[in-house]
């Protein structure tokens, strides 16, 4: 996707990227080589396309959400889960879309009510 619409970014001299990679390429999980090494890979695309974008007002940033999804409910109590609801991603990401935004090459980890990077 990114490689298709950067053309048209650079075209138009404006562009923003936003990825979801995971903890896991930030940190690591156990028995998790394999995802650890796609999503830290993820990391260093957006570390190269920030640098390359920088110039035509393009910025890419990368989130990795702690959210209670399906995917976390075993992993984690309940109080825990109930602290992080995936509503609090969306205005993370909407505003890594906005002309307002001017962060780029960034690392987010949305987590509750609060954002850390």
């Amino acid at each position: 996707m990114i490689h298709a619409a950067w053309p048209h970014f650079r075209e138009q001299g404006h562009g923003r990227v936003v990825v979801a990679t995971s903890t896991s390429g930030i940190y690591g999980n156990f028995g998790q080589a394999n995802d650890g090494a796609a999503e830290g890979g993820l990391i260093g695309l957006i570390n190269t396309l920030a640098t390359e974008g920088r110039k035509y007002d393009i910025l890419a940033n990368a989130i990795a959400p702690m959210a209670a999804t399906r995917m976390t409910e075993d992993i984690a109590p309940p109080e825990v889960l109930a602290a992080l609801p995936p509503a609090h991603v969306a205005p993370v990401v909407g505003y890594l879309l906005t002309d307002e935004c001017t962060e780029t090459g960034s690392m987010l980890v949305p987590a509750a009510a609060r954002c850390t990077g």
